[in-house]
């Protein structure tokens, strides 16, 4: 796949870290391969580590109280000689996200958090071309890979329901028969975590973001590998996406007790 590929990494927590230093992999990998020009990436995250995050994360403790973006930054470009980039906001917060990606990435711990990227670019010109979510409880994780809806194909509903002549150049039926394009079109797009699990896009619905006062209290909440372990399956399939340019399933369900990861077809979306 030809072109830089500007990436947005939201979160550098348990997930956003062990992603962090897997886009430099595959940032060197693809380079190697003869990709012009790999992986523009940007991580942002306004959180300080903290006691809790040494063990399960990627931080030492001489990293408390930096600015996790920018620890990890410096860390990926002093040791593979690349230069991402931190934003120490809160991603959603700025207007600086509005611009269009190849792909967001989002390894956040909330609903709200999910809430807000998918209103900031359900049905805008600026949505990304890809977003991989990663989400995790105690043992069990998912990833899901999609396409974010656009909006053309309600923006060309709410036209032909107008009275008058239609704008653009073009008869209200050529604008019917480029609508049913589209929606032939949508219905091959790959869907997005919000559309696999609705419920998250519910005010009433709540995850457990508190923060935990020392590892052992986060470990009593999360195993200690099941970020490394969900990172590994989302770089995966972002692998074979980068190196064939196709991939065979758009996400997936892992469960460490019993040791099972349930992946989720791509023709199971058409």
């Amino acid at each position: 796949m030809g072109g830089e590929w500007t990436v947005n990494l939201v979160g550098a927590g348990g997930n956003g870290s062990h992603i962090a230093f897997g886009l430099a992999r595959l940032h060197v990998a693809m380079l190697e391969l003869g990709h012009p020009q790999g992986l523009n990436v940007t991580i942002w995250d306004d959180d300080r580590v903290s006691e809790s995050n040494v063990g399960r994360q990627l931080y030492a403790r001489a990293d408390i109280g930096q600015y996790k973006a920018v620890v990890l930054c410096h860390r990926i470009n002093t040791f593979y000689g690349l230069n991402f980039k931190p934003k120490i906001v809160r991603y959603g917060t700025s207007g600086q996200e509005k611009g269009r990606c190849s792909l967001l990435i989002s390894c956040v711990d909330s609903g709200a958090s999910r809430r807000m990227i998918h209103h900031t670019f359900w049905g805008s010109w600026a949505v990304p071309d890809y977003w991989l979510d990663l989400g995790n409880d105690e043992q069990k994780g998912q990833f899901f890979i999609g396409e974010p809806y656009d909006g053309q194909i309600g923006h060309l509903e709410a036209e032909l329901q107008r009275k008058g002549r239609p704008s653009g150049g073009e008869t209200k039926a050529q604008k019917r028969k480029r609508l049913e394009l589209l929606k032939a079109e949508d219905a091959k797009r790959l869907r997005c975590v919000t559309e696999w699990h609705p419920e998250l896009l519910l005010e009433t619905f709540q995850e457990d973001d508190t923060p935990s006062c020392s590892l052992a209290e986060a470990l009593e909440r999360q195993s200690l590998f099941v970020n490394q372990t969900l990172s590994a399956h989302a770089l995966a399939l972002l692998w074979n996406l980068f190196r064939e340019g196709k991939i065979k399933h758009c996400g997936g369900y892992l469960n460490l007790n019993t040791g099972e990861v349930r992946s989720i077809p791509v023709r199971a979306v058409k």
